[in-house]
């Protein structure tokens, strides 16, 4: 797919050190960014659950309501309608397994033949991993819908579960935190990795039939994912190893769960038990072609 251009005659947005917040925001509002505050170290917008519906801000509403410490957000499709025609949309690269970045872009590029990433301003999550939003134009407002996420799935430290990565198109009635707002979990701000330029360049701007023809992936959740975390006493694991003959351990009976996720566990007809390191060898023999990053071969590791 080729990428149509348009010039938008308009100041950079660069961050220079010397321009405060508001300077940075007051030039994107100038371009027809919808942009709004939001609450101090934190993604959710300071005006509360009314958001999505807010008149768009002006430079003088924003300068007004500001508060020491506010991030800064945008929020895409029909309310950020562009100065100088289009409407501002993101592409948010959300990889929360950095050694699965490239399988990630590999996924961008199928869903964007042509589009290459370095024509696109792109913002360094603040949450301090490969996570990246990108920005472009389109000449018609679009809502938001997840476009391609992987295939694994990991344990979340809260118990829950989430997919390696995931690809989203943000339009209507979403918001991303802007730069350079503070990351409500590391502390660490986003950051401009090509800002939007508009006096010295084009920015991309993407047939909005290219958008259309973009499906949504099913986000359904697996049966494994409703089981809590386990528990274990100290000696117990011990103990539940222990008592697993090698006699009874076949290929078809037992998988492995994501490296680093979980010990191996070995499926069995009352439930999950742990595989015992005493059986590696049996695990160099068999484990061969299964592939533990498929989501409905990952299973939780219960008593």
């Amino acid at each position: 797919m080729s990428i149509a251009r348009k010039r938008l005659s308009l100041v950079s947005s660069s961050c220079p050190a010397n321009k405060t917040i508001l300077d940075q925001v007051g030039e994107l509002v100038q371009a027809g960014f919808a942009i709004h505050w939001l609450k101090p170290s934190s993604k959710q917008p300071a005006y509360g659950i009314g958001w999505p519906d807010a008149p768009v801000a002006t430079v003088e509403s924003l300068s007004a309501s500001y508060e020491a410490g506010n991030n800064v957000g945008v929020r895409l499709g029909q309310p950020s309608a562009l100065a100088s025609g289009g409407f501002l949309h993101a592409i948010d690269i959300d990889i929360r397994i950095p050694e699965l970045a490239d399988e990630a872009w590999a996924a961008f590029a199928t869903l964007f033949p042509g589009v290459a990433r370095a024509d696109l301003p792109e913002v360094r999550s603040g949450s301090d991993g490969a996570s990246r939003h990108h920005y472009f134009v389109t000449d018609r407002p679009f809502g938001s819908k997840l476009l391609a996420r992987s295939e694994g799935k990991h344990r979340r430290a809260d118990g829950g579960w989430s997919n390696d990565w995931e690809i989203e198109l943000f339009g209507t009635g979403k918001q991303l935190v802007l730069a350079p707002s503070i990351h409500p979990v590391t502390g660490k701000p986003y950051e401009w990795v090509r800002p939007f330029e508009f006096d010295r360049f084009e920015q991309p701007w993407i047939a909005a039939d290219l958008i259309e023809t973009l499906g949504a992936v099913d986000a359904r959740t697996f049966p494994f994912e409703t089981i809590p975390p386990a528990t274990f006493d100290p000696g117990q694991l011990e103990r539940e190893l222990g008592l697993i003959p090698v006699s009874d351990l076949h290929y078809d009976d037992w998988i492995r769960t994501r490296p680093g996720a979980a010990p191996p566990v070995w499926r069995v007809a009352g439930g999950v038990r742990p595989l015992a390191a005493a059986h590696a060898s049996l695990e160099e023999i068999h484990w061969g072609g299964a592939n533990p990053r498929n989501a409905s071969d990952q299973m939780a590791l219960v008593r």
